[in-house]
């Protein structure tokens, strides 16, 4: 009998362990290393929006790589019977400004030729799938109602479950510092001087701390830095309980954007909140935001009214330099497998499904060939 493929998955966030559930499922032999609790990273600092529709505007292969993706939550959730992790509650976008409603229609107009699921709604429908929202009779609101929104670290922790029911074994709270290889082929990681946790191939799921752990390999994945003042890879998120129950849809407004939560909580998020924040992280200009984000969300919706904010935070996103996901081999080593993207809770599904695939079966997903981590090799040389 074929001895069965060892493989290493660096990383137990919602894409490593979609990863390794896949591999497990399919008789793999699969370890993962977690350095922190699984689906604790920044699967937990999510707004956790499924969705293709906020990609329209992005290249046509990522628009379908979403358009995919959103579909195979549909699928997941099925094959997962009642173990709910996605819920397609539908979602809403509102506009107020005339050349912002303009926008939207042309949006919603080019979804629909596409083939998206997208359609134009006035108050009424949107009170109807969204009571408790005050809005003037002019505003003009679209609506995609095969989005959604996922329990994140809910997800990764079911998911490594159903890997470990396979027989994938999980070092959490380890740390890989580096990974082994012997004439650039992968033997496996070390997880502490000495220690070696032998693997054919290694796939690195470490998100945004994916380009720090590649740069010891002299494999450039350049990422967004989380640092700068201006950079997009931050965001806040603050988690309320309404006193009237969470929303039901997935919301976004011009001036505030929520999701609902299982426990009958909501978290709230802007674009113009995440910029704050990336110029001032200090605990004052925090607790402004959340103030501000709650008051703007009790305008829009007597749901918010009397919430109260529970907790804050500060989300650190895996965002690759172009803004597209990078998925694949590493050329220079043979055995190394990459995965680090933007969207994680969105593509994480139809990711694992096609990466399981090439490693398993050693086919190329057509989907992936304009993702491959190749794309930089030119500027890592320079």
């Amino acid at each position: 009998m074929a001895r069965r493929p060892r493989i290493l998955v660096i990383g137990a966030g919602i894409i490593g362990t979609s990863i390794a559930w896949r591999l497990a499922s399919r008789g793999a032999s699969v370890t993962v290393i977690e350095a922190g609790q699984p689906g604790a990273g920044t699967t937990d600092t999510s707004l956790a929006w499924v969705n293709a529709s906020s990609k329209l505007d992005s290249s046509r292969e990522y628009f379908d790589l979403a358009v995919r993706a959103t579909a195979e939550h549909h699928t997941l959730a099925d094959a997962l019977g009642e173990t709910r992790y996605f819920f397609p509650s539908g979602h809403i976008e509102i506009s107020r400004e005339s050349g912002e409603a303009d926008r939207l229609r042309s949006k919603v107009a080019r979804l629909q030729k596409s083939g998206y699921c997208a359609q134009l709604i006035g108050v009424r429908d949107i009170r109807r799938l969204e009571p408790g929202i005050r809005l003037p009779a002019t505003v003009v609101a679209a609506s995609y109602p095969d989005e959604g929104w996922v329990d994140g670290p809910a997800m990764a922790r079911g998911l490594l479950e159903r890997a470990r029911g396979s027989g994938a074994k999980v070092l959490s709270h380890t740390t890989a510092t580096h990974v082994a290889l012997r004439d650039d082929v992968v033997t496996g990681a070390h997880v502490a001087p000495g220690k070696l946790v032998g693997a054919d191939t290694v796939v690195i799921a470490t998100g945004r701390w994916t380009q720090d752990f590649l740069a010891r390999l002299r494999v450039d994945v350049p990422l967004t830095d989380v640092a700068g003042k201006d950079s997009q890879a931050v965001g806040v998120l603050v988690s309320v309980l309404p006193r009237g129950g969470a929303p039901r849809t997935v919301v976004h407004s011009p001036k505030v954007n929520w999701a609902p939560r299982a426990s009958g909580r909501a978290v709230l998020a802007s674009a113009g909140a995440d910029r704050a924040i990336a110029r001032d992280r200090s605990p004052e200009v925090l607790g402004t935001i959340a103030g501000a984000l709650l008051k703007r969300a009790a305008d829009l919706s007597a749901r918010f009214a009397e919430a109260r904010i529970e907790r804050t935070h500060i989300g650190l996103r895996a965002l690759p330099m172009d803004r597209r996901p990078v998925c694949g081999w590493i050329n220079s080593i043979d055995g190394l497998y990459v995965v680090v993207t933007h969207s994680g809770i969105t593509l994480a599904p139809l990711l694992s499904r096609l990466v399981a695939e090439e490693i398993l079966d050693g086919v190329e997903a057509r989907l992936l060939r304009p993702f491959r981590p190749s794309r930089f090799d030119s500027a890592a040389t320079s």
